[in-house]
């Protein structure tokens, strides 16, 4: 059956009365998979935004900083030029705080002005914790590429913290050395930035996000 690493496990991990102990471990095919990270505060002139603004006020964001989105209409873009033509995956880590609308900001994708399709940003318990969304491929052009998130939803959007191309190595979660599920699109951390996985096993009492479990914040 499909394993999701819930609330109980995280636990159990971490309490020094449970012999339980779980590891992440990188695949090792997958071992050389490369991201780059476009943050959202970029001062270089690469980023252009509509009427949101930029703020530090919620800690967890890997930058300076994050953008603020306002309501329909606003909108933040990314001059990107290092890519050759080909498909890419992209997302976007954020943080949204608010239960409106069922807790869902949805936002629409733009490449090079063509839309691409309208993105989940949905509830993440807090306006401090931050996650990624899915992955979706994309066509970049050898030069120059715009890639544009934009409100049209009539809610307003997520805090957007920064955009990630490129697919991060699959990990293997396992308890006891027992393999429990695949997270294939890699870890992060709901309540932590800066975590390296190096291809080693490694124990950390850490909640794996995306795709497994429920958004327990513990």
């Amino acid at each position: 059956r499909k394993y999701a690493f819930i609330k109980q496990d995280r636990h159990d991990t971490i309490t020094s009365n449970e012999d339980i102990h779980t590891t992440f471990e990188v695949v090792p095919e997958e071992a050389d998979l490369v991201t780059a990270i476009y943050e959202a505060e970029d001062s270089s002139g690469s980023v252009t935004f509509d009427r949101g603004s930029f703020s530090s006020s919620n800690p967890g964001f890997s930058g300076l900083g994050y953008y603020d989105m306002s309501g329909d209409g606003d909108f933040i873009q990314w001059s990107i030029s290092s890519y050759l033509a080909g498909s890419y995956p992209v997302s976007f880590r954020y943080a949204h705080g608010s239960t409106g609308n069922n807790g869902q900001r949805p936002l629409d994708l733009y490449v090079n002005d063509v839309f691409v399709k309208t993105m989940d940003f949905t509830f993440t318990d807090s306006w401090r914790y931050y996650k990624y969304t899915e992955l979706v491929d994309v066509n970049l052009v050898e030069g120059t590429n715009t890639i544009k998130l934009l409100v049209s939803n009539g809610y307003g959007g997520p805090n957007i913290d920064h955009m990630r191309i490129g697919k991060p190595p699959a990990v293997v979660i396992k308890t006891n050395g027992w393999p429990r599920t695949i997270a294939k699109n890699g870890v992060g951390l709901l309540d932590g930035w800066g975590v390296d996985l190096n291809g080693m096993a490694v124990t950390m009492p850490s909640y794996p996000d995306p795709p497994q479990g429920d958004l327990f914040r513990y």
